[in-house]
């Protein structure tokens, strides 16, 4: 259900928030558990600005306000693996929501997934 109050600048601030923290945790997770060389390639892309940064900056946020838009960009998900060259077909990749999406519910998959009511 769309929330008319929701709008794009507060979700950008929100993700902006969610990325800092979620990518302060990751390197410090990284920093204690990963090889040397995982942190050091970490701090060595990291931009001059900062020590460590693990999540590209983004374009910008924007609400998904309707089925169509939400349609789009699951589809642009999906199809990241296959753009890398990681699979053949979008349902072949075993982190997806892909096949459980194109080949309906009873298919399993590694994350619990629900229906979107629009």
């Amino acid at each position: 259900v769309f929330d008319a109050g929701w709008d794009s600048e507060r979700l950008a601030r929100t993700l902006a928030d969610l990325r800092k923290f979620t990518g302060r945790r990751l390197s410090d997770h990284c920093a204690q558990h990963a090889p040397r060389c995982f942190t050091e390639t970490l701090r060595a892309q990291a931009l001059a600005d900062r020590e460590r940064r693990f999540s590209k900056p983004s374009r910008h946020a924007e609400a998904i306000r309707g089925e169509h838009f939400w349609r789009q960009k699951l589809d642009y998900l999906h199809d990241n693996p296959c753009r890398k060259g990681l699979v053949l077909s979008p349902e072949r990749w075993r982190y997806s929501s892909a096949a459980w999406h194109m080949l309906g519910d009873s298919q399993p998959v590694d994350v619990p997934l629900t229906h979107l009511a629009w």
